[in-house]
């Protein structure tokens, strides 16, 4: 009996000492690995750089070519010791603890996916004034997982990807030509006629306003005034002066010429002037200045 125990104390420590070789390259291995999947990430980064301006591909791409390069190092330190097909016994043998690690990582999988495809389909860039749940600020990084975004009061807020993906988006920077708009209520004595050859008379003498599309001008209601509601359209990368100061011209213009012609104005609504319209402008403005 105490023969047999030997032998197989023997047996167990001659295993032991084998192992600790195997050990020993793995953990080498998987040090190396951890160690240079920056550098890898960094090389990859620029190497794309090279043929791309576009800094949302390139960090999505290295970030993929970092995460398998760590992985593909874990798994060659698991092949050396020999737990390879050990852990993956576990995983595909334990049918409770697969389906509870898929609802676990369900959401990282949906975002890191979510997070390859808005780097294909770039519907924004950094730096971008975007409107996605609820949520409006400048994109100041996109990763795997989340697309930060910094709002108009300072705060860096994280959207996980799949939110962005799978909800309208409205990209404020991506098309500089856009359309504006105010009201005019007028009395029923007021020939409505004469009002909107004044407005578009001075719509067409304001440089800014692009002359194609055309502006409008327009009975939208009859209330208890007339309501008549004036389109124009701007170039926006092309102002002399910032959005806001040009809007603002645009509808003292068109005061002074009613006003000169002796129309009475009761109230002008300019619709876009809005606390939300506002600040989105106004980062718009901050981001080209940048």
């Amino acid at each position: 009996m105490e023969n047999e125990l030997q032998i197989i104390g023997a047996e167990y420590w001659n295993n032991f000492l084998r192992f600790i070789p195997k050990f020993a390259v793995a953990v080498l291995i998987f040090i190396v690995f951890f160690l240079l999947r920056n550098k890898v990430e960094s090389f990859v980064n620029n190497r794309i750089r090279k043929y791309t301006n576009d800094i949302f591909l390139s960090e999505i791409l290295s970030k993929i070519v970092k995460w398998s390069f760590g992985i593909t190092g874990f798994v060659i330190a698991l092949n050396i010791i020999g737990l390879a097909g050990f852990a993956g016994g576990i995983v595909t043998g334990a049918g409770l603890s697969a389906i509870i690690l898929g609802l676990a990582f369900k959401n990282i999988g949906e975002n890191f996916v979510s997070g390859i495809i808005l780097a294909f389909q770039r519907p924004f860039a950094v730096g971008d004034v975007i409107l996605s749940s609820d949520y409006t600020g400048s994109v100041t990084m996109v990763g795997l997982r989340t697309t930060n975004i910094k709002t108009f009061d300072g705060n860096d807020i994280f959207i996980p990807n799949s939110m962005i993906l799978n909800n309208p988006l409205i990209n404020y920077s991506r098309d500089t030509m856009r359309r504006f708009d105010f009201t005019l209520q007028l009395d029923y004595g007021v020939n409505v006629e004469d009002v909107r050859k004044i407005i578009l008379g001075v719509f067409s003498e304001n440089k800014d306003i692009l002359k194609e599309p055309r502006a409008i001008a327009a009975v939208e209601n009859l209330t208890s005034n007339v309501i008549l509601k004036c389109f124009y359209w701007l170039q926006t990368s092309e102002l002399d002066t910032t959005l806001l100061e040009s809007k603002s011209k645009i509808i003292e213009s068109c005061l002074i010429a009613l006003e000169e012609n002796g129309i009475d104005v009761s109230d002008v609504s300019n619709i876009k002037l809005s606390n939300e319209s506002l600040k989105i402008e106004s980062q718009l403005l901050n981001s080209e200045k940048k």
